[in-house]
């Protein structure tokens, strides 16, 4: 593509005419559509209203550590300013569109060229799950604000011209990550892979001394919630003791779906209600259950990672059929980046970036976190941003191609999209006994399960 069509592209008036268009899209949703609160929606405003009118963090009249604390004191607060949850949503939806911002500017860092910052923006203007969830009380959207706050400090923090700055963006950053942590757990564990990676990088003398203050951070946020903990409970709790019944849940699914197991099997599987002693046992049955049966682990290892990635996820914003059309496009362009990326090594990028590995490794570890406890849409929430980069590179690499190649590519992507979604659940059942022949589908999920 000639420079003056890119420079059209790249008119400035095109980045808040999508950031608008993605508020207005929440918004949409968020006071237009009528969402029945239910499941865990619930325990979050439980424990705010305990917030709000005894101050103490509890559930069901008990004490807890059951939930992360931070997404039940936003409600809290929230709550606080006005009975109604409008400004609950709208701050919700104001974060989400924070989130394809923040995307935009890593992007930048990364000097993708503005076809692919624009694709990546309209891919995350019209995203289901970041339109859907700002309507709803789960965490997803405070967790992905603070995650991607992190993660763009972060990356600010390793360019040559933010020397001077780097520490203070560094201990941000950690600040952010923990608060991340604090609304959903699953980040735990990433400074340990972020160790190992950076042992492993060429640029290792460079990463480890951030990588070690931005841990030191990060741990220093999650302290006042642990000592916390132990004053209550006696035990060390970093952050929450829900994490034995999700993995215990993802070794032995329930045959509608994976954490749809009842919670009076779950209590008697543990035998206890103490929800510390629960956590440990369910933690300790759930890696024996790994353990004992390793032919049986690969299987439902297999079945994870394919539910991570699949397009027929059937949650609840589907758009007439279980097929996501949009994962299915986020897929295809993510794919196709990585093909030309491997097959081109004029069109890499920059492998001076000494940031440029981070959100890879935070795709990868969240594929095995997925892949420990289990892949559902809601696993995939952090990494569909993520997705936005690759496929808006991806989108940028097809456009850059010869018209005719490029009209095939395109054909090809609607094409496919357009087969899939007419054909919708017949060919996902079609899947679905392929997957069964293979790993044995029906003995771990059922025929019911999506």
């Amino acid at each position: 593509m000639d420079h003056e069509t890119n420079n059209l592209y790249g008119r400035l008036i095109w980045v808040p005419t999508l950031l608008v268009l993605a508020l207005t899209l929440r918004m949409l949703v968020a006071f237009g559509v009528d969402i029945p609160i239910g499941g865990d929606a619930n325990h979050y405003l439980n424990i705010a209203q305990e917030i709000r009118t005894h101050h103490r963090f509890a559930l069901n009249d008990q004490i807890t550590a059951h939930r992360p604390p931070l997404y039940s004191i936003f409600l809290a607060a929230g709550r606080s300013v006005t009975e109604n949850e409008d400004i609950i949503r709208l701050l919700q939806c104001l974060m989400s569109v924070g989130v394809l911002y923040l995307i935009f500017r890593i992007m930048k860092l990364l000097e993708v060229d503005q076809i692919g910052l624009l694709g990546a923006l309209a891919l995350g203007a019209v995203s289901p799950s970041w339109i859907y969830y700002p309507a709803v009380f789960l965490s997803e959207i405070l967790f992905g604000f603070f995650l991607f706050v992190g993660v763009f400090l972060w990356s600010l923090s390793l360019q040559p011209k933010q020397s001077r700055l780097s520490i203070p963006l560094l201990l941000l950053s950690g600040i952010f990550l923990g608060l991340a942590t604090l609304t959903r757990s699953v980040v735990l564990l990433f400074p340990i892979i972020l160790f190992a990676i950076g042992v492993i990088l060429p640029e290792r003398r460079k990463l480890l001394k951030p990588i070690l203050i931005l841990t030191i951070v990060w741990g220093f946020t999650l302290l006042p919630w642990t000592i916390r903990n132990y004053v209550q409970f006696e035990a060390i709790i970093p952050v929450n003791t829900m994490g034995g019944i999700v993995l215990w849940q993802a070794a032995n699914p329930s045959p509608e779906g994976f954490g749809f197991t009842p919670w009076e099997e779950i209590d008697d599987v543990a035998g206890t209600r103490n929800e510390v002693e629960r956590n440990r046992v369910l933690t300790q049955k759930a890696l024996e259950t790994y353990i004992d049966d390793p032919v049986r682990t690969l299987r439902l290892t297999a079945i994870k990672f394919l539910w991570f990635w699949n397009p027929w996820d059937g949650d609840s914003y589907g758009l007439g059929t279980t097929f996501n059309p949009h994962t299915f496009i986020l897929l295809f362009l993510s794919a196709w980046f990585l093909w030309s990326w491997g097959i081109d090594r004029k069109g890499r990028p920059p492998n001076s970036k000494i940031h440029s590995w981070i959100l890879p490794s935070l795709l990868g570890y969240f594929l095995l976190m997925a892949l420990l406890f289990y892949g559902s849409p809601r696993f995939r929430m952090p990494v569909e941003p993520i997705l936005w980069i690759s496929s808006g590179i991806g989108f940028s690499r097809i456009m850059g191609m010869r018209r005719r190649k490029r009209e095939i590519a395109l054909f090809v992507l609607l094409g496919s999209t357009l087969v899939f979604f007419m054909t919708g659940d017949a060919l996902k059942d079609i899947l679905r006994m392929m997957v069964d022949a293979l790993f044995g589908y029906r003995e771990f999920l059922g025929t019911g399960s999506t």
